[in-house]
């Protein structure tokens, strides 16, 4: 789990700084989501099935990592993004495995924007940054959240600067609630659905 927040973190990061694909962009999106299958909370507009074409590409479109994904999941979604930003002209590197790191440069560069806006639609993203873009009650639900991790023993709050999160006390209790913390948002964003 500590991998995914760091991930999570860094793909947030990304995010803000990437504007959605023009239309007629990838025709193949993956996903991990299976077919029929959405993130707790997600509508019916969000994650389109592995094979499954659209005619224009938009934000909603881009991979979505489940919360219940593998790594190699997930990493295989990572790749799919990476090798995308190496055919764009982006320096990066792979390993002997084939997976790539985190890029050698500053997708926020000028240089890098063509190449950034042309790979966004296989950008993966977390299902809870999903919920964030396009849950108009993600608050409440993040709130809902709390009170379960604050009935668990937590001093748990919703901060709303910047963008809504769960923050915590100290950030020894925020590595404690990790595995609570996931179950919390599950619920909470499982009863919207």
């Amino acid at each position: 789990m500590k991998r995914f927040t760091l991930f999570l973190a860094a793909t947030v990061l990304l995010a803000a700084c990437a504007e959605p694909a023009p239309s007629g962009g990838e025709a193949d999106v993956p996903t991990l989501l299976t077919p029929g299958a959405k993130a707790p909370g997600a509508t019916t507009s969000g994650a389109t099935a592995p094979g499954a074409t659209t005619g224009n590409t938009t934000a909603n479109d881009r991979p979505v990592i489940r919360p219940d994904a593998t790594e190699e999941e997930i990493r295989r979604l990572e790749n799919l993004w990476a090798a995308c930003l190496v055919r764009a002209g982006v320096p990066h590197h792979a390993d002997e495995a084939g997976n790539y790191g985190k890029p050698q440069v500053d997708l926020t560069a000028p240089e890098y924007r063509g190449a950034v806006e042309s790979c966004a639609s296989l950008q993966p993203e977390s299902w809870l940054d999903r919920e964030r873009r396009t849950d108009p009650q993600f608050t409440d639900r993040l709130l809902d959240a709390v009170t379960c991790l604050k009935a668990k023993g937590y001093q748990a709050r919703v901060e709303t600067e910047d963008e809504p999160r769960i923050a915590y006390a100290t950030t020894e209790e925020f590595l404690r609630a990790d595995a609570d913390q996931e179950t919390c948002l599950r619920e909470a964003f499982k009863a919207a659905s």
